[in-house]
């Protein structure tokens, strides 16, 4: 079975903390064997460092017009996805991220469907994301979907190193 788990603080944070370590990790691994970056040393922290230092601030990101979805198959946390408010027009998809063993499953694009639907409802215009260049499955989904590329946009998570091998997507609702 199937569910999207808002996600609650008091009964989650493990959850959160470790999926999101995973997820940066693998984004840290694939860019220095792809494009021979190593992000913790440019920037000067590790993925754990990250998402155990900015956990606070990047949970209330979703608190308000917005959501984070843990995504339990079989009573099992396989996966995650958040949307967040940019400004009063616009909303980010954010984290979307399934674990390797449940990937070619459609599991992620339920999560982006989700993820879309519940930014139409809270009234967005626009709805944006960033993605590596190497998540090329995703981005196809993405455009199949509408999304099209665009310029870096303002709240953009990404870092100066990386720049060049990220991509902005936007998609009008």
């Amino acid at each position: 079975m199937i569910n999207f788990v808002k996600f609650d603080d008091s009964k989650h944070k493990q959850h959160f903390i470790d999926l999101n370590i995973e997820f940066l990790s693998w984004i840290v691994e694939e860019t220095k064997q792809r494009y021979n970056i190593d992000i913790p040393s440019s920037i000067g922290i590790t993925a754990r460092e990250y998402v155990e230092g900015s956990y606070d601030d990047y949970t209330k990101s979703f608190e308000k017009d917005g959501i984070f979805y843990l995504l339990e198959i079989d009573d099992i946390i396989v996966g995650m996805g958040g949307l967040r408010r940019l400004d009063k027009d616009s909303c980010e998809i954010k984290r979307m991220y399934i674990r390797p063993s449940y990937r070619g499953s459609g599991f992620g694009k339920l999560l982006f469907y989700k993820l879309i639907e519940y930014g139409k409802n809270l009234g967005y215009s626009v709805v944006r994301l960033e993605s590596s260049k190497f998540m090329t499955t995703a981005h196809h989904i993405y455009r199949s979907n509408g999304f099209k590329e665009c310029e870096q946009f303002p709240g953009a998570e990404t870092p100066e190193v990386t720049k060049a091998y990220s991509i902005y997507m936007e998609k009008r609702l």
